[in-house]
This record gives structure tokens, sequence and C-alpha cells, in this order.
């Protein structure tokens, strides 16, 4: 078993957690803050507020949980749970992507075969990147499939 791949099931699990906290919140109203709100301003919320989010999210589940009530304004709370579950599951992608391609550092491989293992795992992550909305549900509040 390659390092990497411990991590997916742990890292899964943290994803489980903040889909379960969005939905707590009720879909409708999380679906109704993400519609007031468009991908790139929720970029901003994750690149402004980045530090706190890992603030939070390196907490415990039951002070994690205390901090986003503590958040007053619901659509504030949505956009940082939305920005919160992107950054879990791009953290996911990029392990399952590594760990599929076997792009891994725990092994003695040759560089040029590290180089193209890690090509095919920025392809696979390329394709496979997570949206904004964390559903499929065949909601786009923030326009991101267009018309397909």
């Amino acid at each position: 078993m390659m390092k990497v791949d411990e991590y997916c099931a742990a890292v899964l699990r943290e994803v489980e957690w903040y889909l379960e906290a969005l939905q707590a919140e009720g879909l409708a109203a999380v679906l109704q803050s993400a519609a007031a709100t468009d991908a790139d301003a929720m970029h901003a919320v994750i690149d402004q507020r980045g530090n706190e989010l890992r603030e939070i999210m390196v907490q415990p589940e039951d002070e994690r949980a205390a901090t986003f009530r503590q958040m007053s304004d619901a659509t504030e709370r949505h956009q940082m749970l939305l920005a919160a579950a992107h950054m879990a599951r791009s953290g996911l992608a990029w392990l399952q992507a590594a760990s599929t391609s076997a792009a891994d550092t725990s092994v003695q491989i040759h560089p040029i075969t590290m180089m193209l293992r890690a090509d095919w795992a920025a392809e696979e992550l390329l394709h496979r990147y997570p949206s904004l909305w964390p559903f499929e549900d065949g909601n786009d509040p923030f326009g991101e499939f267009g018309d397909w």
C-alpha cells in the first residue's frame, strides 16, 4: 500500500462531514445562499478567508461545528461551509489522482517514471476537479457547467 492511499479514507470522512453539515443547514437554504453568490465570489472567499478556513478545518468536529454555528449570518455560514467542502473535496481529488496513478514518493522509482505518473495524476485531477456545488442533484448555482 502506498502512503497516499492511507489518507484517502480519512479525507473522505472529512468530506462527508462537510456534506452532512451542509445538509443539516437545509439544502434549499444553502442553494438559496449559493444562488446569491457567483463562482468568482466563492473563489474570493477561499482566497481571502482560506487561512481562517484552514484553522477551522483542523479543529475537532465538535469545535468546528460550534465555530460554524457562531456565524449568525446564514449566507456567510453557507459560503464558508461550501468553501470548506470544496477545499476538502479538492484535497481528496488530488489524493485520489495521486493514488490512482501510483504517484507516491514512498517508493524509490526513477524520476522520469515519477514525472509520467505525476502527469497522469495531473490529467486525472483536471478532468475530475470538484465543482463548488458539492451535490450531484442537478443544481448549478455557480454556473460551472454551462449548457450541457
